[in-house]
């Protein structure tokens, strides 16, 4: 699982690089290829870094995994957006379901705007303690508080090999 999580970062930060922000990390964008290989689909409805943008919000699974700020009507594309969408993709992988759930768009928004993610070691006690420790960082509220994609990859990549060498298996 952290080797797929890790290559969906390593595609989104490649977008990054190029200057564009995804603003549609969920699990119906990635594809697992039969050798394991991960690709990102959405890349066409991504956005510039600081675009003013209106995301479509008329679909609810898209915004379990929507950073709070995206929800603003004077947002801009913002790559700090797209740490906190990976955090709500990890979280789902983790916990077998979103931080944030709600019959409606409005009660999603209102949680990933007022509410505090429940802790994965409570939901999942066999997760690594770092793996925790980085989602509650990328699903902080305020983008500037949140680490870099950089910083997350970087992180996602240290877990991952940690990792390798463990025969634990998490029991999902």
């Amino acid at each position: 699982m952290l080797w797929v999580l890790r290559q969906t970062a390593e595609g989104v930060r490649a977008g990054h690089e190029k200057g564009r922000v995804h603003l549609g990390i969920d699990p119906s964008h990635i594809i697992i290829g039969s050798t394991g290989r991960v690709s990102l689909l959405g890349w066409s409805n991504s956005h510039l870094e600081g675009e003013a943008t209106w995301l479509p919000h008329d679909q609810l699974q898209l915004a379990r995994y929507t950073a709070p700020e995206c929800f603003e009507n004077d947002y801009s594309a913002n790559s700090l957006s797209d740490v906190y969408a990976l955090g709500s993709l990890i979280y789902h992988a983790i916990a077998l379901r979103p931080p944030f759930e709600g019959q409606t768009i409005e009660a999603v928004k209102i949680h990933h705007q007022e509410s505090i993610a429940e802790d994965l070691i409570f939901l999942q006690p066999e997760c690594p303690t770092r793996l925790n420790h980085l989602v509650k960082q990328m699903l902080i509220k305020d983008p500037s508080a949140r680490p870099s994609f950089r910083e997350v990859l970087n992180e996602l990549i240290s877990i991952e090999i940690e990792y390798l060498s463990d025969s634990t298996l998490l029991q999902l």
